[in-house]
């Protein structure tokens, strides 16, 4: 149901590359390709740049793209509430990484409980690996991670994407910026430990800036909120989901930290088996959660 051209645009536009949008709608390229030429000459401007990479939003397509999401979390809404939510029961298992478990679900969570609530909802928490490992079994049928899926057999929709900042306490606080790489990677930092996706984001991050030295990692951490207080006590800077740390830069226990020329956002993923995508509890909650992100002012931004 909805807008096709826009959902098409969408999945490109979150994809970034034609190929990969293609087959997540199970259409062939030069199909995607028609679509998005013929939305292209309704408006009269370009909404994509082709690039050898994939596709870029332009400054037009990027406007297309904040209200398509808001269009196509209103065609989802009526979906979802002629399906009669109220009369879903049953048990619904998912597992979800650190950081979004803690601190992205929760309030979705709790509106899904609200419009279904006969569900009883279980939501497992682990690293990236681990959750990818659990659909993987089958332990649980939708899994949430931080980055791209390492695990063979599975499949990954992007969700949202996320902004990973370098944060600090007092101790580092006073230090002249903005820093260069350089001086980040002299630094003391605190780390994830490996398997997380936060850590798998950093490390691309730091290689792709700079060829220089290691990082001077003094300490690996199983978990954001040991993270947070390890960097609170001045053992060290920590990169971290700019989710997980608003109270604490809000109460000033923790600081923002410049860095010139380090681009540190991820996407966000569902994961589920390979083939279609899931249906029942599973499937009805990955279409309530792309409706509520999708309703967020900020929107997801590919």
């Amino acid at each position: 149901m909805g807008d096709n051209r826009l959902h098409i645009f969408y999945t490109v536009a979150q994809e970034q590359h034609f190929a990969r949008a293609a087959a997540r709608l199970r259409l062939t390229q030069p199909a995607v390709s028609l679509q998005i030429r013929a939305l292209e000459e309704e408006y009269g401007q370009r909404l994509l740049d082709r690039t050898a990479q994939g596709a870029r939003l332009t400054p037009a397509g990027q406007r297309l793209y904040r209200h398509a999401g808001r269009i196509l979390a209103l065609y989802e809404e009526m979906e979802l509430e002629l399906r009669a939510a109220p009369q879903l029961s049953g048990e619904l298992r998912l597992g979800a990484s650190s950081t979004l478990a803690s601190y992205l679900l929760p309030e979705f969570l709790a509106g899904f409980q609200n419009e279904c609530p006969k569900v009883r909802l279980l939501l497992s928490s682990g690293n990236s690996l681990q959750v990818a490992g659990w659909v993987r079994e089958q332990a649980i049928p939708l899994g949430f991670i931080e980055g791209p899926c390492r695990v063979s057999g599975l499949k990954t929709q992007p969700l949202v994407q996320d902004e990973l900042i370098v944060v600090c306490g007092k101790r580092f606080a006073s230090l002249r910026q903005p820093f260069s790489l350089a001086d980040l990677l002299s630094l003391p930092l605190l780390m994830r430990e490996p398997g997380s996706g936060t850590r798998e984001t950093v490390e691309k991050a730091l290689h792709r800036a700079a060829a220089g030295p290691s990082p001077h990692i003094v300490m690996e951490l199983g978990s954001t909120e040991a993270l947070k207080t390890a960097a609170e006590q001045g053992l060290g800077l920590a990169i971290i989901s700019r989710w997980a740390v608003q109270k604490e830069l809000r109460l000033g226990s923790l600081f923002p930290v410049a860095v010139r020329g380090l681009a540190l956002r991820r996407q966000l993923f569902a994961v589920y088996p390979q083939g279609p995508a899931p249906d029942g509890l599973a499937g009805y909650f990955l279409k309530f959660l792309r409706r509520e992100l999708r309703r967020r002012p900020s929107g997801a931004r590919a």
